[in-house]
């Protein structure tokens, strides 16, 4: 019989310095990665991704630039081989820092780099940091061209698409905006005040804003399963909660709107 690996989490970061060089660290002094570690019990990943690239490199002062999302696989073991027995979920977020010296204060990681770009996936040991460095890597990740007109067009896409998204995810998405074309209807014809109509905007810009933040939510808890943690369905009640309080809240600005107009 196999004995099923476990899990564990953990989180790091591609670091990149002011000449666009990349953040690589060493381990046990048999292979590299990008600077990473476990998630302590009562740190959120972007604080864990904080302080591992600290203590791997004596780099502290850091500026996020965003969220890289997650990927699986199993820990480096002695050697540089795969250990099969640990199957991590890493979180990664992309940082800049104007640091360059390195001072590892970790036993375990006795050695950091600044290494080009173009040669970090070479020198990764682990397939699976390869293939994901590589996959950032493609989507061109210096930060000297982070306010391009090409980049904020990926980003109106990347909306774009996430909207879709919400819209097809969700029946609620649809019902809200069958009210709020209701609402506009009503405003119409009340001829309401400029006003008004801005506090109608706030109030929908507010429910969807909410229902869009409980969506994600929803479909980020069911990929890791809420059995991954305790607090899973704490989560997906908090964000049902937001889109509650923000429906309440609209309800009662239509309701001060327009109800001393219909009666």
């Amino acid at each position: 019989m196999v004995k099923k690996p476990r899990s564990s989490r953990s989180a790091g970061g591609i670091v990149l310095n002011q000449e666009g060089k990349v953040l690589v660290v060493n381990q046990n002094s048999d292979s590299w990665s990008l600077p990473k570690g476990h998630i302590e019990e009562g740190e959120d990943a972007f604080t864990a991704a904080k302080r591992e690239i600290g203590e791997e490199s004596g780099i502290t002062e850091l500026k996020l630039i965003r969220d890289l999302g997650r990927y699986r696989r199993f820990k480096i073991g002695k050697g540089g081989g795969e250990d099969k027995t640990e199957e991590k979920e890493i979180s990664m977020f992309l940082f800049e820092t104007r640091q360059s010296a390195l001072k590892p204060i970790d036993p375990e990681n006795p050695e950091a780099r600044w290494v080009d770009k173009d040669d970090v996936a070479r020198l990764l040991t682990h397939p699976k940091d390869k293939e994901f460095f590589t996959k950032m890597a493609s989507a061109d990740f210096d930060p000297k061209d982070a306010f391009s007109i090409e980049k904020r067009v990926k980003s109106f896409a990347h909306a774009g698409r996430g909207i879709s998204v919400f819209m097809r995810s969700t029946h609620n998405a649809w019902i809200h905006a069958a009210i709020l074309a209701a609402v506009v209807a009503l405003g119409i014809y009340f001829d309401i005040t400029e006003l008004e109509w801005l506090m109608i905007v706030l109030a929908a810009g507010l429910v969807f804003s909410a229902e869009a933040f409980n969506t994600a939510i929803e479909i980020d808890i069911d990929l890791t399963s809420p059995e991954y943690h305790p607090y899973a369905r704490d989560t997906k009640d908090v964000a049902a909660g937001a889109v509650l309080i923000s429906a309440i809240a609209a309800a009662v600005i239509g309701a001060l709107i327009f109800i001393p107009r219909i009666f």
